[in-house]
């Protein structure tokens, strides 16, 4: 809806626009549409967002930007975006679009690390434990035209493959077993590691 009154995302950031800047900007497009019950301009308990995640592996603490925007719904899940880091790079940021193709949510020769436009985190127990990234926050991603889970098949660049960034076989900062939910609609990711898209999709 924020994407029909107000055009493709790609335009509401200027190239002049820092991170702290571009985030706000994409945030107060997306808030109308929301119900919200509270809104914090730093990340705190305080707001109902964690100050601080830790990866499901326990060996990686991950704080999110310390001014970054975030609400809390009425359902008390809360919501943060933070914009891309191409937001210095206008030629390389915000190109890629969301199509939805064969079941998968990302497609075309568009598809790069930078296309996308920001992320979106999202709590789904606010500020309540256990705090850890694909526990209980999942990352998606603000394309121009829509959002996706992060994980998907399409997310080739190996610090955002489900590989290495769910299932942790190389890298883990955590964040990209998103798509895996979304699509499979399990979490079996927890507890077995031999999970793939082209094979294995439960632990049963």
């Amino acid at each position: 809806m924020a994407i029909a009154e107000n055009g493709p995302v790609n335009y509401w950031c200027n190239e002049e626009d820092l991170f702290a800047s571009c985030s706000y900007k994409i945030f107060n497009k997306v808030k109308p549409y929301l119900k919200t019950i509270n809104e914090g301009k730093h990340y705190g308990t305080q707001y109902g967002v964690a100050y601080k995640y830790s990866n499901r592996f326990n060996d990686v603490v991950i704080h999110l930007s310390a001014n970054g925007p975030n609400l809390t719904l009425s359902d008390g899940i809360s919501v943060i975006i933070e914009a891309a880091a191409g937001e210095q790079d206008k030629s390389r940021w915000c190109l890629a679009n969301t199509n939805s193709v064969s079941g998968s949510y990302v497609e075309g020769s568009g598809y790069r690390q930078t296309g996308y436009c920001a992320f979106v985190y999202v709590d789904i127990n606010s500020a309540a434990g256990p705090n850890v990234y694909d526990k209980d926050l999942f990352r998606f991603k603000l394309y121009r035209n829509g959002v996706a889970p992060g994980g998907l098949p399409v997310d080739k660049i190996w610090t955002e493959t489900f590989e290495n960034q769910c299932l942790g076989k190389n890298y883990n900062q955590g964040g990209f077993c998103s798509g895996w939910v979304v699509i499979n609609g399990n979490m079996d990711y927890l507890h077995c590691d031999d999970l793939s898209w082209d094979g294995k999709k439960t632990c049963k």
